[in-house]
């Protein structure tokens, strides 16, 4: 119980001094900063494929289906693993419905050529992804069979073919899914909320980085541990913008704008 208060402590002093740090629209001078955040960040349109996806988010949580399996990612702080649902899985682990919306924008705002993410889960933010850009190859891993399994079937709903599930271990699949993809575009690191585990990461996909390529990093605040890698991520020398929105931190590989390091509120 103590463990727990100071783990929810520590996440409100994080999220507090986020705020208190954090940059408004207004205060925003880069040109390419400004544009992202008024024509990604704040953008209200509302698609259809939000609709679609919605639908697929609440059959989900209402799955009370209990696999007999571990993932290979870190357990959610959440859930109690020996007696979690596919539901409950759904609810604490897939990207929220405002996150999934701003990542649709911002792929459909970047139109990358090409896609990776690692982490598939349930499939959410894999369709929010692909459907932002659907004539974009897009590569997805997931180390649990059962999620593989119940993500394909999402995926089959909104019959989106440019995806590509490769089950496994990260460290495993990972080469594979860069030979196929060659440079890599635009990368969503998600399902391993470990310090050592995202810099390896990091460091394996850098040099397969295509030119102004951008990487988006899933609970930059989960742990003390989660903290210290964002921070050696975005001290990157290749590294000339970072994003902090509190629960996502995104990584712009762009040469010629300013090197900024900037926390926004959306």
């Amino acid at each position: 119980m103590l463990g727990s208060l100071k783990e929810k402590l520590r996440l409100v002093m994080d999220y507090l001094r986020f705020r208190m740090d954090a940059h408004s629209r207004y205060s925003i001078h880069s040109p390419f900063l400004f544009e992202l955040v008024n024509d990604v960040f704040r953008d209200q349109r509302h698609y259809y494929a939000f609709d679609e996806i919605k639908k697929i988010r609440f059959q989900l949580q209402g799955n009370k289906t209990k696999p007999f399996e571990s993932d290979f990612g870190e357990k959610s702080k959440s859930l109690d693993v020996e007696k979690k649902t596919i539901g409950e899985i759904a609810r604490v682990t897939a990207l929220p419905d405002d996150y999934g919306k701003m990542m649709f924008r911002l792929v459909s705002h970047l139109k990358p050529d090409n896609m990776l993410e690692l982490g598939t889960g349930t499939g959410i933010s894999s369709l929010y992804l692909a459907a932002a850009a659907a004539a974009s190859p897009f590569i997805t891993i997931e180390g649990s069979p059962v999620l593989s399994d119940i993500a394909e079937a999402n995926f089959k709903v909104m019959k989106l073919n440019n995806i590509l599930l490769l089950p496994g271990k990260f460290h495993e699949i990972l080469p594979q899914a860069i030979t196929r993809l060659e440079k890599l575009h635009f990368v969503f690191i998600d399902g391993d909320h470990k310090k050592q585990s995202l810099l390896q990461y990091m460091k394996i996909i850098k040099p397969h980085l295509a030119k102004n390529a951008t990487v988006v990093i899933d609970d930059i605040y989960w742990s003390p541990d989660m903290k210290e890698a964002w921070h050696e991520c975005i001290h990157l020398p290749e590294v000339t913008l970072s994003v902090d929105m509190y629960r996502l931190g995104i990584l712009f590989f762009r040469k010629g704008i300013t090197k900024q390091h900037l926390k926004v509120v959306v």
